[in-house]
């Protein structure tokens, strides 16, 4: 006894049901490569998004890193400071 649905209908048929079975996983195989490519889409443009923000920071970075060795420099000079000196007429008084 052969268990195949199919067998009873002859060749015709079975061929036919192979068709539309091929012709079946074939729209389903393209709706899902369909699917896939809008999804590596989205990737792309997210990727292009975050690598866009990712510079953004490296240049954010770069300035505060310069900043903080603009502060260091200051820290490191010696201060100078200008007291006003006012001459006092030194000796004895003339009187």
């Amino acid at each position: 006894m052969n268990l195949n649905p199919f067998y009873h209908w002859g060749k015709y048929r079975s061929q036919e049901m192979a068709i539309k079975f091929i012709s079946l996983k074939f729209d389903e195989l393209s709706c899902e490569n369909h699917r896939l490519k809008e999804q590596v889409k989205h990737l792309e443009t997210q990727n292009n998004t975050l690598l866009r923000r990712n510079e953004e920071l490296i240049t954010d970075k770069q300035h505060l890193l310069q900043q903080i060795d603009e502060l260091h420099e200051q820290e490191l000079k010696p201060i100078i400071v200008k007291h006003s000196h006012k001459h006092k007429k030194r000796g004895r008084s003339k009187q």
